[in-house]
């Protein structure tokens, strides 16, 4: 007995079956992301809304790029110009000297006066080798000018890199200018959807981060007051930035107290919860 003689179209039946079955994890998937926006507490309507149309989207892993993929220079002319100025070479291999590069973090960290564009930040970014040069980069720059310079959006690898640099000095650092520039990175542009999309290595990185934060509050005594809450970012941003250059007697920032007295523990754990990470 065959399918015409049960009067059963199977053809139409899975075709079906296959419809309503995408439909139903298509429900869950937006249903599941919504919740996540919620959590996360989106600043709009808009970041609510691109969440959820690209909760279908599954995110990268390092092992998934391409690892030869062709660089096409897009300015083949200020290539030719910039070679009189390449660093020098030896046996083949580009060369650069500590001196250059701490007149590199140097000049980033004179811009601190001036408008820092994105570009000039991927291009300093670049251009400095160890982490530690990183993380005094970042801290010339501080969390209140990030802010400023991503306001549009900051791309998932450099704010990758930026989470490393900030974990390989969560020991020794000063802790309210790893906490302004966790506030600063978190008010960039396309924040939400990039937490969203973390891998598991990014998770992990930024999870061990807090994680060291807390307990280095805890050894030092839960009496330790932030000088950033999420509200007041703009008004106590300048008075931590000269935390990180160690100017203290600039705009009368010395002994800059939280007004609202937050202990850094509430803080690191409004943290947590922004970068949607477990500790």
């Amino acid at each position: 007995m065959t399918d015409e003689d049960l009067g059963i179209d199977f053809s139409k039946l899975r075709k079906e079956f296959g419809q309503a079955k995408e439909k139903e994890e298509r429900y869950w998937r937006e249903n599941d992301a919504k919740f996540r926006a919620v959590h996360q507490r989106v600043g709009s309507y808009e970041e609510f809304r691109d969440i959820v149309l690209a909760s279908h989207i599954k995110p990268l892993e390092r092992g998934d790029k391409m690892p030869d993929r062709p660089k096409q220079p897009w300015n083949v002319a200020a290539i030719h110009n910039s070679t009189a100025s390449a660093p020098h070479t030896a046996g083949g291999k580009t060369t650069s000297t500590r001196a250059e590069r701490d007149r590199g973090s140097e000049g980033a960290a004179g811009q601190s006066d001036r408008a820092l564009s994105s570009h000039a930040f991927h291009k300093t970014w670049r251009q400095l080798v160890t982490k530690e040069e990183k993380f005094r980069f970042l801290c010339s720059v501080g969390g209140d000018r990030v802010q400023r310079v991503f306001r549009t959006e900051i791309s998932s690898d450099l704010l990758s890199e930026v989470l490393q640099v900030l974990n390989e000095n969560a020991q020794s650092a000063d802790m309210n200018s790893l906490t302004s520039l966790l506030l600063g990175f978190s008010q960039t542009g396309r924040f939400a959807l990039n937490v969203q999309f973390f891998g598991e290595k990014d998770r992990h990185t930024c999870s061990e981060l807090l994680l060291t934060m807390k307990r280095r509050a805890e050894q030092a005594g839960t009496s330790h007051h932030a000088q950033h809450t999420l509200t007041d970012i703009n008004q106590q941003s300048s008075a931590v930035d000269s935390s990180c250059t160690g100017d203290h007697g600039t705009n009368g920032s010395e002994g800059v107290s939280d007004p609202h007295g937050d202990n850094i523990l509430d803080l690191i754990a409004q943290l947590q919860t922004v970068y949607n990470v477990k500790l």
